[in-house]
């Protein structure tokens, strides 16, 4: 059985980073970057926020300086575009970059639509006994052994965006996304 039911959640990563011959002047600037957009983030009504994972690595470009990279995941949840997207325009603004928006379905959402999916597939389970059943003179007692899994509907790709786009008066554009229905 499934379901088809808009998603109730937007989610936006960003990744902070920079490039210094310094490791620590590179973390410094990650930190201060990261420590803006939670700032930014807290002032948001909905928006939830999960600063992951960090890394710092050195480069040997040939015949270059070495020079060290700093980098800092940022997530923002929100249960609407309205007030994640122009937060996400601000942050692209302020230098951060914008790697996924997803639209999905909030874990409570996304169980109560599989129990709803479930019902389906048994009542499409017991309209198809006994059509069996009848067509050989036989009635359904009852079923000996049911298996309920949940089918994976695939994952949406990620989709590379470009940084904020500024108007002509300056203006920094955010980003757009709509919703589709996932299936469940």
């Amino acid at each position: 059985g499934c379901v088809q039911a808009a998603p109730d959640q937007l989610s936006a990563t960003f990744r902070a980073q920079s490039q210094d011959k310094s490791a620590a002047a590179a973390q410094q600037a990650v930190n201060a970057q990261i420590k803006h957009a939670t700032e930014m983030a807290a002032k948001a009504t909905g928006v939830t926020t999960a600063v992951l994972r960090y890394s710092v690595f050195e480069s040997h470009p040939d015949k270059a300086a070495a020079f060290w990279t700093a980098q800092q995941v940022l997530t923002l949840t929100a249960g609407n575009g309205q007030t994640l997207l122009p937060l996400a325009g601000q942050l692209q603004a302020s230098g951060l970059l914008l790697e996924q928006l997803d639209w999905s379905l909030s874990t409570p959402r996304h169980q109560a639509l599989f129990l709803e999916a479930e019902k389906n597939a048994i009542a499409d389970l017991k309209k198809q006994a006994d059509v069996i059943a009848a067509s050989l003179g036989l009635h359904v007692a009852r079923f000996v052994h049911v298996s309920v899994s949940e089918q994976s509907s695939g994952r949406p790709m990620p989709m590379m965006l470009m940084p904020a786009a500024r108007r002509a008066d300056g203006e920094v554009l955010p980003p757009s996304s709509s919703a589709a229905a996932p299936t469940v």
